[in-house]
């Protein structure tokens, strides 16, 4: 059951939204369906997350080091002949430093060790908007940590396509 005042907002929001939406498409709509007819854009992130699973597998336990990743990946993609990167041509591809996933790109820095210790922390971090939901007294502070929680979980889903950090 969502609290009234949460609701209100929420219905809000999505209004609002839609409304920017709908009053914005004729700018984004284009740059959406360029966007969606890039295969190229798949394909590369497969080849990338090709490249950090390697790295992994060669060093599954402590990783290459955080912030290590470009020092790696093209070594990892010619001696586990990833490929071919036609979406580059000639050495484009050597611009890329990141996994374009922030999993696998944790995996080949940080190893099986510093996955566990992210997974640690985001249970913790979970746990503690879960306490914190259900002793909060009122009803702002229970649509706070519904937000703050929402927010985790958003980074998470996000981080499975995306690299949410590259070098500290």
């Amino acid at each position: 059951i969502i609290i009234k005042p949460l609701r209100v907002w929420l219905v809000s929001g999505v209004v609002v939204g839609t409304i920017g939406l709908i009053s914005a498409w004729p700018w984004i709509g284009p740059l959406i369906a360029s966007r969606l007819k890039d295969v190229d854009n798949l394909t590369i992130r497969v080849k990338l997350w090709e490249a950090a699973v390697a790295i992994f597998s060669e060093n599954p336990i402590l990783g290459v080091g955080i912030g290590n990743y470009p020092q790696y990946h093209m070594e990892a993609i010619r001696n586990h002949l990833i490929g071919p990167f036609d979406e580059f041509s000639g050495t484009g591809i050597d611009r890329i430093s990141v996994s374009e996933s922030t999993y696998f790109q944790m995996a080949a820095e940080s190893g099986i060790l510093g996955l566990t210790t992210f997974a640690v922390m985001m249970l913790a971090f979970f746990l503690l908007v879960y306490r914190g939901f259900r002793q909060s007294g009122s009803d702002s502070q229970k649509g706070l940590f519904v937000a703050v929680g929402l927010g985790g979980l958003n980074y998470m889903t996000n981080s499975l396509t995306i690299t949410a950090y590259t070098h500290f």
